[in-house]
This record gives structure tokens, sequence and C-alpha cells, in this order.
């Protein structure tokens, strides 16, 4: 071969390596995409992602399957199938990846991933092991906070809540990518367990951390859940301090006006009141939903129109609000009532 045809091949070489490269680094971002999406609670998303993930781990690894990235391809396929809940497919492609790899790491990391998959098909008693064998072997990275999470689970699914505590506090203090994860695990079972104190710290935990805001949703569910294990007033006592949750402005009005709802619902008024007026006397969305709020609980108590014409004050600079309009209706309807000479027109409003 001439020097300029073994150059040429030498730059066709390198060019595919690159491009095999560039797949499996392509596969690695949409996988982190994924995971991101997964944590934060947008589940369709998460699920695009990683079936985005599949398709070029899938395309990458038939391209040179006995290639330098080869188990890289296999590794980030195992795992997308197992969060798409493909599990025979994730353990063959995780098993496949551990054998093929060289790195004493990534075959460590993969007895996580399989656990996971023994978790997913209901045997965690097969799970253990795998997570032990990874731990004993894992020094840092990703994996090792998500062996602790996971046996964290597993444990105190198992009844053994002592061990199960310590390896949530562990995975919370290695990766701060799975410090809501594991936080939220702690606050479901110390509700389950009836642990308040532990329940209080989980709650304390999740507002500072300023990611958690994206799990709103999943933080009130968990509220209305300790109420329902304890009380209203208990349950708001441990969302204490909520308005100065770090979750940004919407997401620490929206926990600070549920924490408002507690109280109401535990018949303590002027905690429910004042703690919804602070979210009033803020700006944007929270605070017109703050005003809706209130409306409602002064209607449920109104006895007269002079009350009901107070009602309306709240609500007018909030007009704009999805919520408020049909309030804004129903009291020109009792307006409309009183000047027909109808007497009790409060009667007809909650009829």
């Amino acid at each position: 071969m001439s020097r300029r045809g073994a150059g040429l091949l030498g730059v066709m070489l390198f060019a595919s390596g690159c491009a095999y490269y560039n797949v499996i680094y392509n596969a690695e971002r949409s996988y982190d995409e994924a995971e991101a999406h997964r944590r934060a609670g947008r589940d369709s998303l998460a699920s695009q992602s990683y079936r985005d993930v599949v398709r070029k781990a899938a395309r990458g690894y038939r391209r040179d399957p006995e290639g330098e990235w080869g188990d890289d391809a296999l590794f980030l396929l195992g795992r997308a199938r197992l969060r798409l809940g493909e599990i025979r497919a994730a353990r063959a492609a995780l098993k496949e990846a551990a054998e093929r790899s060289e790195s004493a790491d990534t075959r460590f990391a993969v007895l996580v991933y399989l656990a996971l998959a023994e978790v997913e098909s209901g045997n965690s008693e097969a799970a253990l092991p795998l997570i032990e064998r990874a731990l004993s072997g894992l020094t840092a990275g990703p994996a090792l906070a998500e062996a602790h999470l996971l046996r964290g689970q597993v444990l105190l699914s198992q009844g053994a809540a002592g061990n199960g505590w310590a390896d949530l506090d562990r995975a919370q203090e290695l990766d701060a990518v799975v410090r809501v994860e594991a936080a939220l695990t702690q606050l479901r079972w110390a509700i389950h367990y009836d642990e308040r104190a532990r329940a209080g710290d989980a709650f304390t935990q999740l507002l500072s951390y300023s990611e958690a805001g994206q799990r709103l949703d999943t933080v009130v569910a968990l509220a209305n859940r300790a109420a329902q294990q304890w009380s209203p007033g208990e349950a708001a006592r441990l969302l204490a301090g909520a308005d100065i949750a770090r979750w940004g402005r919407v997401g620490r009005g929206r926990i600070a006006l549920g924490r408002a709802r507690l109280f109401h619902r535990a018949g303590d008024t002027a905690a429910a009141n004042a703690t919804a007026w602070k979210v009033l006397r803020g700006v944007g969305v929270v605070a017109a939903e703050a005003r809706v709020q209130i409306a409602r609980w002064r209607l449920e108590l109104a006895y007269d129109l002079a009350e009901l014409e107070q009602v309306e004050e709240i609500l007018l600079p909030a007009e704009e609000h999805q919520g408020v309009a049909p309030l804004l209706d129903a009291l020109g309807t009792l307006e409309d009532f009183t000047s027909v000479g109808l007497t009790d027109p409060l009667g007809w409003f909650a009829a």
C-alpha cells in the first residue's frame, strides 16, 4: 500500500472511530436527560428520552459490537430498557456488558442495576446480595449512591428500618442528583412507620433542596398522607419553613398555600388565613391562587351581602386568573337575586 493510501485509510478509521464515539456520547447525554426527567416526575418526557437512548445505543453497538465502547453501549442499553420496564431485555444487555467490560467499576455498577431488575420483578430477596457485592467494590460515582438508595428502599420494605434509614442518609450525602429521590423515599417510609421526627426531617430536607420544587405535587400528596396518618395540624407543623423553601417564588408560594389548606382542615382558621395572606401579598399566578383560596373560605362563612362585597374586593385584582371569573360570576348572580327582592340570596348560592 502506498504512503498516500495508508494515510487515507488511517483518516477513514479515525473518522469512523470518532463517529462511533459521538453516537455513544449522544446516548449518554440522552440518558442523563431521561434521568433528570424521571427524577422531576416528568414521566412522559422520561419515557421518550429513554427510548432515544435505546435507539442511539443500539445503533452504536451494531456499528461495532467488538469495539472499544461496546460495553458502554450495552450498559446504556440495559439501564434504559430497565427504566422502561423491559426487564428481560435489560438483564440480557447488562449481563453482556459485565462480561465484556475490562473495567471493574463498570462491572460493579452493573450489579446495582441487575439488583434493581430483581426489585422491579418483585424479588427483593435476590436483590440484596447483588447490592452487597456492588458496595464491596464501588468507591465513588453515581452507582455508589444508587446502591445505597436501592438498599435503603429494600431494607425498609423488609422491615429493617434502622439500616434502611442510614442508607438513605448516605445516598443523599454521596450524590446531589439522588438526594430528592432519597428524601422522598425517607418521607414515604417515615409516614408508613409512624416516625414523625423522621418525616419532619425529610420535609425540611426537601424544602432546602432547590430541585425538589419540581416534585411539588408529590410533596403535597405526601403531606396529605401525613395528615391522614396523624392530623392536618401535625402535617402543617411538619411543613414549617414552607414560606422560605428554596424552590423559587412559584414553588415556595404553592407549598405555603398547601400548608395553609392543612391549617384550614385542622380548624385553625387564623393560621390558615395568615399563611394564605402572606402568599397573596406576593405577585403573579400564586398570589392569584391565594386570592381564590381566601375568597372561597370567606364564602363558606359569609352571612350577608356586605361580606360578599369584601370577597369581591379580594378577587378583583386577580380577575385575569382562570379561577376568579366563576366566583365573580356567582357574586354577580347573588346581586341579581337581591335586586329582584329575594330575601335569602346566600341560601340560593349555597344551594
